[in-house]
């Protein structure tokens, strides 16, 4: 596998997901600032650096998991043209572990970045990772395992249950990987703060002396 082959992989399928994130970006900024201005909150910069996060990053997933996908361009004519496409219902899986059985019975004998084992197998295990990062991260009172777990596992139900009406594959092996990537998410969190309260007890006991 070689570097140029990884790239084209990773602006694949990060690409369309940065797109819809700027456009949240646009839309949540002036909203946020409006409810801040009438609500006469002050403006906390780190809290609202990962509020902001959590929600853009969050839109971009779930345009990435649920809504339909579309196609918009100009033809050789010049007429603009823009068109949805919602590919037909699937049987959902309910099988644990039997999609995760056929990906590895189908992996190859290299590691094949294109490969729709490997794609699907990366995806589900990063996607939700920064959900279980930012989530804590963005709203100190959910901030034990259990409250930042349930939540996230309630939000991969649902894009779960969404995509078997929106022409995607409900799989519950999805779940089980999108839930590994939220406990992972939520360590390295766990792992950060540990390292932010240690810097700033260091910084503390620095500026008394």
């Amino acid at each position: 596998m070689s570097f140029s082959v990884f790239l084209s992989v990773v602006g694949k399928y990060i690409g369309p997901l940065v797109i819809y994130m700027v456009i949240a970006a646009a839309i949540y900024i002036p909203c946020r600032l409006l409810y801040l201005k009438r609500k006469r909150q002050i403006f906390a910069v780190w809290h609202e650096l990962f509020l902001f996060l959590f929600w853009v990053y969050a839109f971009g997933v779930f345009s990435q998991t649920v809504l339909p996908r579309f196609y918009i361009g100009i033809t050789d004519s010049g007429a603009f043209y823009f068109d949805t496409y919602i590919p037909p219902r699937t049987a959902p899986n309910f099988m644990p572990f039997a999609t995760l059985r056929l990906f590895w019975e189908n992996r190859g004998d290299s590691l094949d970045w294109h490969s729709l084992s490997v794609v699907n197998l990366l995806g589900n295990l990063l996607l939700f990772l920064p959900i279980g990062f930012l989530l804590p991260a963005a709203y100190p009172r959910q901030r034990r395992f259990y409250r930042v777990f349930l939540l996230s596992f309630l939000g991969i139900l649902g894009v779960e249950v969404l995509q078997y009406f929106f022409g995607r594959v409900a799989d519950v092996d999805d779940v089980l990987l999108n839930s590994i990537s939220i406990v992972i998410g939520y360590f390295l969190f766990a792992v950060w703060m540990r390292i932010y309260k240690a810097f700033q007890k260091r910084r503390g006991l620095k500026s008394k002396t």
